[in-house]
């Protein structure tokens, strides 16, 4: 008992000296890039909106690519709506590819919008056919449309390691079937084969990296104004980490010279972005961005300067400052149609079969 008792005594800590807990590894995320592939030949990209059909044609030779024409074509306001929309855009679409299509040439479009969702989770490490499961376990409660109702797929953005773990933070996108199907239907009466659909706000985060001093650990907010509506996106380096669009649109402005519309304007504009921003914070642990850059066709007009002096600007901590003379030519012109060949981007292998 008398050794029993001295063991027990000396195992204890000496008196006036407190024991230290055991250090917690810190958590680190490593980067994981989509994977590449270096084409051949000429490659068309489409974008189509409610306003506007944009199309972009590069000629891919391994890493060099060489822009043969970017190109927006705006929807008269007359036909929005009516059938003639639909002819309108299929024209453009003919005189597109007939100007700069030929045999053999690859086709992509991209999608956004309301119905479109992105959601980010962590999941364990798994094997490929686990974690598919896992995944689509995970997407009936992620994602906001019913999963037979939609079109989705997933890619690890990050590994996160440390507390004696592997996790994978997993990107998941989705659409719903109706819009995916609406943005093939003009390709599919002209029996041209789409392999590849991507989501616009994913595809342009790969366009970071041009920036000067881009950090793949930083964070980046980025906003396009369209007529309708306005995209607000928030990356943690190139990866889209969330979205948020909203009703506010460059239609609000049709009389730039009223002081009154241009001030509701704004004032709209700061309650997205703060609410948006608001979420986001929420949400990830991350440092407040202090800088909004804005593209699209709203960047070019005397307009943004002006929106960047704004007070609402001041009362939400964020500061403007127009980047766009610094990113490639083809990424000002038309952002959404840089055509980035991403493994696992975003959609499932069921779009990227040619469509017929």
């Amino acid at each position: 008992m008398r050794a029993l008792i001295s063991q027990t005594e000396k195992s204890k800590a000496p008196r006036g000296k407190k024991t230290r807990p055991p250090r917690q590894e810190e958590l680190r995320e490593i980067g994981i890039s989509p994977k590449r592939c270096f084409p051949f030949g000429r490659h068309l990209s489409f974008s189509i909106d409610d306003g506007s059909v944009q199309m972009a044609a590069v000629s891919h030779a391994g890493r060099k690519k060489r822009i043969r024409d970017i190109r927006k074509v705006y929807i008269p306001n007359a036909l929005i709506g009516t059938p003639g929309r639909d002819d309108f855009v299929a024209n453009a679409i003919d005189d597109f590819v007939s100007e700069f299509g030929c045999r053999g040439a690859q086709v992509s479009i991209t999608v956004s919008g309301k119905e479109t969702a992105l959601r980010t989770f962590l999941i364990p490490v798994l094997k490929k056919r686990e974690l598919a499961s896992a995944i689509h376990f995970e997407t009936k409660k992620q994602i906001p449309f019913p999963i037979e109702d939609c079109i989705y797929d997933f890619r690890p953005t990050y590994k996160v390691v440390g507390a004696g773990q592997a996790r994978f933070k997993i990107a998941l996108q989705a659409a719903t079937r109706r819009l995916v199907e609406q943005h093939l239907e003009p390709f599919r009466q002209r029996k041209i084969a789409i392999p590849h659909v991507y989501h616009v706000q994913d595809v342009i985060g790969q366009l970071l990296k041009y920036l000067p001093g881009f950090n793949e650990d930083g964070n980046y907010t980025l906003m396009n104004i369209e007529r309708n509506h306005s995209e607000i996106s928030f990356y943690q380096g190139a990866s889209l980490e969330f979205f948020h669009i909203s009703a506010v649109g460059s239609s609000v402005l049709r009389r730039q010279d009223d002081r009154s519309n241009f001030e509701s304007f704004a004032q709209m504009l700061a309650t997205e972005i703060q609410t948006s921003l608001d979420y986001y914070t929420g949400q990830y642990p991350r440092n407040t961005p202090d800088r909004i850059f804005v593209y699209g066709d709203l960047a070019y007009s005397t307009v943004t300067p002006a929106l960047g002096s704004s007070s609402f600007l001041l009362r939400s901590s964020i500061s403007y400052r127009r980047e766009n003379a610094h990113i490639p030519r083809c990424c000002r012109s038309v952002c959404p149609l840089w055509h980035h060949r991403c493994a696992m981007s975003g959609w499932p292998t069921s779009c990227r079969q040619k469509t017929s």
